[in-house]
């Protein structure tokens, strides 16, 4: 288990750029939150050893790119409907809305 004083200078050392890094991947703000906050877990728990401060920032955007790939296979992202991710964009026309959602639900290769 690591001290307060590592978990504090990982943190202030690599929060924003695991975030940021996080965030480009999953897009969404709260997915990269959580997903850096898994990374940050998994640094407490694991406790790795590493050979310098090179070293650990790789580990930290490895794991970090990993958890945003666990993400992804996630369920319940699989079963989320056009329609509803539709919803959370912005159109502007219904026209826009229609087509957006007419070529999501083409198969990938002819979107």
């Amino acid at each position: 288990m690591r001290t307060n004083a590592e978990i504090e200078r990982v943190v202030n050392e690599y929060a924003t750029m695991l975030l940021r890094v996080a965030y480009s991947q999953l897009n969404n703000r709260t997915e990269a939150e959580d997903a850096v906050q898994e990374v940050l877990l998994k640094y407490m728990e694991k406790a790795p050893v590493f050979q310098s401060e090179e070293h650990e920032k790789a580990w930290l955007l490895r794991v970090t790119m990993n958890q945003c790939k666990k993400v992804f296979r996630s369920p319940w992202r699989r079963v989320e409907s056009i329609e509803d991710y539709a919803s959370t964009l912005r159109f502007e026309t219904a026209e826009d809305r229609g087509l957006f959602c007419g070529i999501m639900r083409l198969e990938q290769k002819y979107r």
